[in-house]
């Protein structure tokens, strides 16, 4: 049986909320950014001393001045940032302390930072873990706000939205038929 555990959703867009994301989804990827981009690093400094400031119910979807601040020096070295996850998360997942035993699927990777780069928010990410495999991370709910549009262009498991729908669809008339 095949079992899904959602993340957080992250209510802030753009390039804060796609390293929030990696800070709580992908956290060994962050930790190695954070080693990377001295603009990553000054992020976190950033988002610690608000967090500690605020303290742990803080709502980012109000992040601040300062924290709006670090992470546009990020946007400047964002593609860089994007190139290093894409290139290093097989690797920093599979080894060392990043042990996770996961898998990111690329195509998540890339939509994360395409939504980042175009000012969005990030889609919302869970855990799936399948009978005998190794849990992948994978897309659980379209960004931003639902919409049908969204909604139908979206994907569960990278499988369309809209094929899920149809499927359920018609197996409810079945249903009804058998009647």
């Amino acid at each position: 049986m095949t079992t899904i555990k959602p993340n957080a959703k992250i209510n802030v867009p753009g390039t804060a909320g796609y390293l929030l994301w990696l800070r709580q989804d992908l956290p060994p990827v962050y930790a190695a950014l954070i080693q990377k981009f001295p603009e990553v690093a000054a992020f976190d400094v950033t988002l610690r001393r608000t967090l500690a400031t605020n303290g742990l119910g803080f709502d980012f979807s109000s992040i601040g001045d300062a924290l709006s601040s670090a992470a546009s020096g990020v946007g400047s070295v964002l593609s860089s940032v994007g190139s290093f996850v894409a290139t290093n998360t097989p690797a920093i997942l599979t080894t060392g302390a990043g042990l996770y035993g996961l898998i990111a699927k690329q195509q998540v990777l890339n939509t994360q930072l395409q939504l980042a780069q175009a000012g969005q928010y990030p889609a919302q990410t869970g855990m799936v873990q399948q009978p005998g495999n190794y849990p992948y991370l994978a897309t659980v709910a379209p960004s931003g706000s639902l919409s049908i549009a969204n909604l139908l262009t979206g994907s569960i498991f990278g499988i369309p939205t809209w094929v899920f729908l149809a499927a359920a669809g018609g197996g409810i008339i079945l249903l009804l038929r058998k009647r």
